[in-house]
């Protein structure tokens, strides 16, 4: 019994997580782009962040202009890390306007970055950079021996910024589900009411405690996209759930408080995940 209660309470968390990779927020990198520590002269240049893969040619390049595609024909293998540097499907981008190029969806987190610029002719590509942030900054400058320098411009506090919006609508989400569930009827608002406070306490401790770890310790794992979610709502349902029942006993058996912590990420999962990508679009 035990066992199929299990089964059940995380099975469609783990059918979601292929589904909310596509919709939940995605990262994002900008690039400001020089030649020569001035700005180019291009309206339209590309760009491409390259990955290294242990397949070459693992995925398609996505790229309609067949002159364009031959420029970012890179494959160099790396004997260090026995894989080859080539264009990452996934880092979504790379029309550059303006001097400014963006990439989103799942830039790689070691990437080199290759650049085309029409009017030149050339194809410059940087050194190995490491990306560390949910959404990154960079300043690159192309040189006349076709490579590139680049340095990471992110600010801390544009990274503390998300970090407290993601917190605040997560934590709203889940304190709302929270009060929706132990006001519900008659019975339950009777005999909850009066602990309704320290629930909602405890519920606001262990995601101040759970957000930190999900936002930037797991992350730093290593895992693809999804096998990272999947980690990171396990982790913080199994932990909610068992603070909430470890400091309300009386009301919350371990099985009652794991579905409601359930509920309480579920919520968090796919509406706050909307929202916050709404966010994201509006305010960049």
């Amino acid at each position: 019994m035990r066992k199929s209660f299990i089964i059940i309470l995380f099975l469609p968390l783990l059918l979601a997580a292929q589904a909310y990779a596509d919709i939940g927020p995605k990262a994002t990198v900008d690039i400001y782009v020089n030649y020569n520590s001035g700005r180019i002269n291009d309206n339209l240049f590309y760009a491409r962040m390259l990955g290294c893969d242990t397949i070459v040619g693992l995925q398609p390049e996505r790229i309609k202009d067949a002159i364009i595609a031959q420029k970012f024909g890179i494959k160099e293998f790396d004997p260090v890390k026995n894989c080859y540097w080539q264009p990452a499907a996934l880092a979504w981008g790379g029309e550059c306007r303006y001097s400014s190029c963006h990439f989103s969806y799942h830039p790689p987190s070691l990437f080199r970055l290759a650049v085309y610029v029409p009017s030149l002719e050339k194809t410059f590509i940087s050194g190995e950079v490491e990306r560390k942030n949910f959404h990154s900054n960079y300043y690159a400058n192309l040189l006349s021996s076709g490579t590139i320098e680049i340095r990471e411009t992110t600010l801390a506090s544009d990274a503390l910024r998300i970090f407290v919006i993601a917190l605040f609508i997560t934590l709203t989400i889940e304190l709302l589900v929270v009060f929706i569930y132990m006001r519900r009827g008659k019975d339950y608002a009777e005999k909850y009411s009066k602990f309704l406070k320290r629930v909602l306490s405890t519920v606001s401790v262990a995601n101040i405690i759970s957000f930190p770890l999900v936002w930037f310790i797991i992350p730093s794992a290593g895992l693809s996209p999804i096998n990272m979610i999947i980690l990171a709502e396990i982790f913080a349902v199994l932990f909610e759930g068992a603070l909430l029942h470890f400091v309300n006993r009386n009301l919350f058996p371990l099985k009652k408080a794991l579905i409601l912590s359930f509920l309480m990420n579920a919520a968090s999962f796919f509406i706050g995940g909307f929202i916050f990508l709404v966010f994201l679009f509006i305010f960049g």
